[in-house]
């Protein structure tokens, strides 16, 4: 329980933190650095379970989809 937990605070964390990279409000790293840790986080749950995989690879996709486009310009 505490691992799902933990997974699911790192999955909310990556989220909020590419959204905000996205906007312009924090520097890009900060996204990059937590999309990247819950990249490593997602691959070591998937090698525990498959169940437990899949938890963390739609906020994973969310993050990275964030990350991978540009706001668009006014």
């Amino acid at each position: 329980m505490g691992i799902l937990a933990f997974i699911l605070a790192l999955a909310i964390a990556a989220v909020i933190l590419s959204v905000l990279s996205w906007s312009g409000k924090i520097n890009k790293a900060w996204g990059f650095a937590a999309t990247g840790m819950l990249l490593l986080v997602t691959i070591g749950a998937f090698s525990l379970s498959m169940q437990l995989g899949l938890v963390p690879t739609i906020p994973l996709l969310v993050s990275i989809g964030f990350l991978a486009f540009k706001k668009k310009a006014n």
